[in-house]
C-alpha cells in the first residue's frame, strides 16, 4: 500500500510541476530539479527531462519532441554584460538569448549548455559536455568544449524515424 501512494504522490507532484511551465507535451516526463522562469520553458511530446535538472529559462528554452536530457543538465538563457564600460566585472544589463534543442535528440547526465545555442535535430551530446556553440541536424557533439566527433550514421534512416515520430517514449 506504502508503494502505491508513493506512485500517486509522484504523479501529483508531476502534474503540478508540469502545469508551472509554458508548454509540456504529450507523454512528458519531468524529473525534480530547480526550473527558474517556467513560464518561457516549452518542452515537446515525448520528451525526458533527468532530475536534478537546473535551467534558467529567462531567455527562453525550446525542447523538440522525443528529446531525451539526461541528469544534472544545466541550461542557461541570459549572461550578464561583460563589455560594460560602466562597471566591472559586468553592469546591470542582461544580455537574454534563447536555447533551442531540436527533435529526437540524446543529451547526456551532466551536460551544460550555455545562452543562444541551438541543437540541431537527432543529435547526441555526450556526458559532461559544454555546449557554447550551434550544433547541426545529427551531430555527435563531446568534451569541453563541445567540439562534433563525427556525424551520426544512417541518415537517411533517421530522417524516416524522425518523419515517423518514432520516439522513445511515444513508443515505450
Amino acid at each position: 500500500m506504502g508503494h502505491l501512494l508513493c506512485g500517486i504522490r509522484l504523479k501529483v507532484n508531476n502534474f503540478f510541476l508540469k502545469r508551472k511551465f509554458n508548454k509540456v507535451g504529450v507523454l512528458s516526463q519531468i524529473s525534480t530539479g530547480k526550473f527558474f522562469n517556467r513560464e518561457n520553458i516549452n518542452i515537446g511530446n515525448y520528451c525526458y527531462i533527468g532530475p536534478e535538472a537546473y535551467w534558467f529559462g529567462l531567455g527562453n528554452i525550446n525542447i523538440g519532441d522525443g528529446t531525451i536530457i539526461g541528469p544534472c543538465s544545466k541550461i542557461w538563457t541570459a549572461n550578464h554584460n561583460y563589455k560594460s564600460e560602466k562597471m566591472i566585472p559586468y553592469d546591470h544589463d542582461i544580455n537574454l538569448k534563447p536555447v533551442n534543442i531540436g527533435k529526437g535528440c540524446w543529451i547526456g547526465m551532466n551536460v551544460s549548455i550555455s545562452p543562444g545555442v541551438t541543437i540541431g535535430d537527432c543529435c547526441i551530446i555526450a556526458i559532461g559536455s559544454v555546449v557554447t556553440k550551434n550544433i547541426p541536424s545529427y551531430s555527435i557533439v563531446s568534451g569541453n568544449p563541445g567540439t562534433i566527433i563525427k556525424e551520426r550514421d544512417n541518415i537517411d534512416k533517421i530522417k524516416s524515424l524522425l518523419l515517423d515520430e518514432a520516439f522513445y517514449l511515444k513508443n515505450k
